[in-house]
């Protein structure tokens, strides 16, 4: 990979979380920009585990800042009347946004940044900051937003247009679903860039054998962050509930069930799913395993991996087991559709419809041979497209043009957008 036209030679990048699928993919790009020369540096809010902050401050070589972010977004769980006091602390943690804008732009001086890149929709800092500093701005939108998703905004039909355009040289998409949500929002024409991802270990793993009844059950696996309803855990469960009892087939779910010190978790979705599994007999058939942080070690230990949800911008798990050679069964809606070649690497079946759910989930535990067959396309596929190479190829293309148009008016001169 090499260096073509202008292109920067430090990247600020903003995370919106120190977890969860966009870190993990921002991760993989900057490692994928490190080995075409561009040094990165991050900015992010000081969440998530301290193993979570670690690999962050592993890949910039300590070049991080952890602190409060400003979190634009209207759709969240905590009750209408909390809500004020809510945002009140938000305002107090990044003194009413500017302190938080000053916080970014100032780091990106330390750093000589000549971009920044925002890998989220809901942080303001990234572009704010560029604006003072008269710098490129990318804002890489990673969520799909708008009526039905799970990111809302305020005063949404006007949202895009007044509040991201203004500060973005260039605005991207990491799927043309997540384009499509951005132009009925007021924002068309964003570049799609699909995330790519390091897959060296993944293909490493070894595709599974020819599992049948008579060697061991086919485990099928759900991997997702149990603290979102959006990932629709109900779905699997629903499903697992049609399943025949005497399929031979063990049933997982991965991911954080415990905090650190071994409790269980009682949030609500945690609850609720944990409730659902019971009411529905299922508590000896489907198992927690936790969370384990190496994709491709959580897949080595699946067979089949199951993407219930219709609204994943992207769905990175299905590009990690595709890549280890495992079959998949998603839900259309979302990104999902651009990602699985239906029947070729893998299943895919309406939203929101168990029943479909079960019969892919069936079909593929009675066939290994079918299992082992888009096992092989998907992992294909995976290689060919969604390589963190090709990404961060892309990527330069989008730095380049990003660098002919910087945001704000010039150094020291910042656009109001709180």
């Amino acid at each position: 990979m090499s260096l073509s036209g202008w292109v920067p030679r430090r990247v600020l990048h903003v995370f919106n979380a120190a977890a969860g699928g966009a870190a993990r993919s921002s991760l993989d790009l900057i490692v994928g920009l490190d080995e075409a020369g561009v040094r990165s540096c991050v900015v992010c809010p000081a969440d998530g585990t301290p193993e979570e902050q670690d690999a962050i401050a592993d890949a910039v070589g300590g070049r991080v800042l952890f602190r409060p972010l400003y979190r634009w977004q209207r759709k969240i769980r905590t009750p209408w009347w909390r809500r004020p006091a809510m945002e009140l602390y938000q305002w107090q943690r990044t003194g009413l946004v500017r302190g938080s804008t000053a916080a970014v732009a100032a780091f990106a001086r330390d750093q000589h940044a000549d971009l920044l890149h925002t890998n989220t929709l809901l942080n303001p800092e990234g572009g704010r900051a560029a604006a003072r500093l008269g710098l490129a701005h990318v804002w890489h939108v990673r969520e799909l937003v708008g009526p039905g998703a799970q990111f809302r905004f305020w005063r949404e039909s006007s949202f895009l247009p007044r509040r991201v355009v203004p500060l973005a040289s260039v605005v991207v998409a990491n799927s043309e679903a997540t384009a499509a949500r951005l132009a009925h929002l007021g924002l068309p024409g964003a570049t799609v860039v699909p995330d790519g991802l390091v897959l060296d270990d993944l293909l490493a793993v070894s595709a599974p054998g020819p599992t049948t009844a008579a060697d061991r059950p086919v485990v099928v696996g759900m991997v997702a962050n149990l603290m979102s309803f959006s990932k629709r855990h109900d779905l699997f469960v629903d499903a697992a509930a049609l399943l025949d009892p005497d399929l031979p087939v063990e049933l997982r779910i991965v991911g954080h069930d415990r905090h650190p010190d071994g409790r269980p978790l009682d949030d609500p979705p945690v609850r609720a799913l944990r409730e659902r599994i019971r009411s529905a007999g299922l508590a000896d058939r489907i198992t927690f395993a936790g969370y384990a942080p190496d994709p491709a070690a959580i897949m080595a230990g699946l067979d089949v991996v199951v993407q219930p949800s219709g609204l994943e911008s992207f769905g990175r798990t299905l590009v990690e087991a595709m890549a280890a050679a495992r079959p998949v069964v998603a839900a259309t809606g979302g990104a999902a559709c651009e990602l699985v070649d239906d029947g070729v690497t893998g299943l895919l079946v309406p939203p929101d419809d168990a029943p479909a759910l079960a019969r892919a989930i069936d079909a593929l535990v009675r066939d290994p041979q079918r299992r082992r067959v888009l096992g092989e396309a998907g992992r294909a596929r995976a290689q060919a497209r969604y390589g963190v190479g090709r990404a961060v190829d892309q990527l330069l293309d989008v730095y380049a043009r990003a660098l002919t148009r910087p945001v704000g008016q010039s150094p020291g001169q910042a656009a109001d957008t709180t």
